[in-house]
């Protein structure tokens, strides 16, 4: 969140975020909601989908020369 924070710092930066916002149809008012919609999701949804997108196991297994 800090982050997201500092790039807002510069009146240039501002504008930029703002017509990315627009662009992709976040609203203009998304800096104003984003946050409480970061701090609402838990920890239990960050699980779930976890275990829905990352279904793909791999083994990495290394051999030393004798």
């Amino acid at each position: 969140m800090g982050r997201y924070a500092l790039r807002q710092e510069r009146t240039r930066d501002q504008a930029k975020w703002l017509a990315w916002n627009v662009a992709m149809n976040l609203g203009e008012d998304f800096d104003d909601y984003f946050a409480a919609r970061v701090a609402s999701v838990t920890k239990e949804e960050i699980l779930a989908a976890a275990k829905k997108s990352l279904t793909n196991y791999c083994l990495v297994m290394t051999v030393p020369d004798s």
